[in-house]
C-alpha cells in the first residue's frame, strides 16, 4: 500500500485500510471515478471484466437501444463508466462545478440526454441530478462516437444560441474567435459552432479536476507519442497561439488550468487547428499519345480525391507531381511515367505516390512558409 500511495500521490489518492479490513480509494469523487474508469477501462479491455455485484449483460439489458448499435469496444467502454457511476452513488458525492459551467451543463442534458436512462433528469434529488449531468458530460469525452454527427452539430448550435445567456458560453465563443483571428481563419458558421462545442465540453471536464489531468491520461495515452511532441509547423504554430492567448487573456491560464494540463490543451487546439489544413499537391498532367488521356486522368483523380487535395496546374514549372506518357524534367517536382491510361497496376503506384506526398505534408516536419 505504501508503494501503491506513492504512485497515487500525483493523482490525489490514496488507499487507506478501515477496522473492518477493507481498502477504500481516497480522494476528490470525480478523480475516483476518473482515475477508476481510466485505469480499468484500459487494463482489462474486453479480457476480462473485474466488477463482482454488476454484470455487463445486466448493463446491456437496461441500456438503451442506441448502445447496441455501437461497436464492441464502445460497449465495453460504455460498461465500464455505467458499472463505476452505479457503484459509486452511493459511496461518493460529486462536487458540482462552479455556478455559471454548472447551469451550462445542466441546460445542456436537459436538452440533449446522452446518458441513455441512468438517471432520470426530472428527478428531485439535486445529487441525483449531478449524477446524471456530469454521466452525460463524461460519456460525450470517453465514448464520443456514441454522438452521431448530426446530435453534436444540434448541441453545438443550441450552445451558440443561448451563449448570449451565459457569461461561459460568452467566454467559450471569446476564446473561438481568438483562435479564428490568430490563424487567419475563414470558417463557415457550422464550423464555429463545432469548435464552441468542442471547447465547452473539454473545458468543462478539466474544471472538474485541477491540475491533475496530465497524470490521469497518461494512463490512457503515451504523450511521447501524440503528434504534439513532434515539431511540424502545426505543432509550433499551436505553440505560439497558447502564448499569444496568455498573453491577451492572462486569466485564461488561471481559471482553466492551462500550465497544469498544457499538453492536453495542446492536444485540443492542435486538433481543432488540423481540422482546418487541408493538404494539397499540384499536378501538372501531359499525354501525347491518348487524346483523351488527359481529361479522363484528371475526371477520375478529382473522383478519387476532394477537389481541393489535387491542384491541376498548366504550367510544368509550377508542379509538385508531373504525370506523362513521355519522359520530363522539373527540379523539385516528382514524376511518373503513365504509357497505358487503364493500366491497374500503374493507377495504384499513382494513388500510393499521391497518397503518401498528402500523409508527408501532414505528418512530417516541415519549414515555414
Amino acid at each position: 500500500m505504501k508503494q501503491t500511495n506513492a504512485e497515487l500521490e500525483t493523482f490525489n489518492l490514496q488507499l487507506i485500510s478501515t477496522s473492518e479490513n477493507e481498502i477504500q480509494l481516497e480522494g476528490d469523487e470525480h478523480a475516483i471515478r476518473w482515475f477508476t474508469f481510466l485505469f480499468l477501462a484500459y487494463s482489462f479491455q474486453q479480457i476480462k471484466w473485474p466488477f463482482s455485484l454488476i454484470t455487463q449483460q445486466a448493463i446491456l439489458q437496461q441500456a438503451d437501444p442506441a448502445i447496441l448499435d455501437l461497436s464492441e469496444t464502445q460497449q465495453s467502454f460504455y460498461c465500464y463508466l455505467f458499472a463505476i457511476w452505479t457503484l459509486r452513488r452511493e459511496q461518493g458525492v460529486l462536487p458540482p462545478l462552479p455556478p455559471d459551467q454548472q447551469t451550462v451543463l445542466a441546460h445542456l442534458c436537459e436538452e440533449n440526454n446522452v446518458s441513455y436512462g441512468l438517471l432520470s433528469p426530472h428527478s428531485t434529488s439535486e445529487r441525483a441530478r449531478h449524477e446524471y449531468e456530469f454521466f452525460n458530460l463524461y460519456i460525450r469525452i470517453f465514448i464520443s462516437d456514441s454522438l452521431p454527427v448530426s446530435v453534436k452539430q444540434k448541441i453545438a448550435t443550441i450552445l451558440d444560441q443561448q451563449k448570449e445567456q451565459y457569461p461561459y458560453l460568452q467566454e467559450m465563443a471569446q476564446l473561438v474567435h481568438h483562435f479564428e483571428t490568430f490563424f487567419q481563419l475563414q470558417l463557415k458558421k457550422s464550423t464555429k459552432q463545432f469548435f464552441f462545442y468542442f471547447l465547452t465540453i473539454h473545458f468543462l471536464l478539466l474544471q472538474t479536476i485541477s491540475g491533475r489531468t496530465n497524470p490521469f491520461f497518461r494512463i490512457a495515452s503515451n504523450f511521447e507519442d501524440l503528434s504534439l511532441q513532434t515539431d511540424d509547423i502545426h505543432t509550433r504554430r499551436v505553440h505560439r497561439f497558447l502564448e499569444d492567448l496568455r498573453q491577451h487573456y492572462p486569466n485564461w491560464e488561471k481559471k482553466y488550468h492551462l500550465a497544469p494540463h498544457v499538453l492536453y490543451i495542446q492536444d485540443v487546439f492542435y486538433t481543432l487547428y488540423k481540422m482546418t489544413y487541408k493538404p494539397s499537391i499540384r499536378v501538372f498532367v501531359q499525354f501525347t499519345k491518348n487524346l483523351m488521356g488527359r481529361n479522363f486522368l484528371m475526371a477520375e483523380l478529382h473522383a478519387l480525391f476532394q477537389p481541393e487535395l489535387i491542384q491541376f496546374v498548366h504550367h510544368v514549372n509550377q508542379a509538385d507531381l508531373i504525370i506523362s506518357d513521355t519522359p520530363e524534367h522539373q527540379p523539385g517536382a516528382l514524376y511518373f511515367f503513365m504509357d497505358h491510361i487503364f493500366a491497374i497496376d500503374q493507377w495504384r503506384a499513382l494513388l500510393s505516390l499521391i497518397q503518401d506526398q498528402l500523409l508527408q505534408q501532414t505528418f512530417f516536419p516541415q519549414k515555414e512558409d
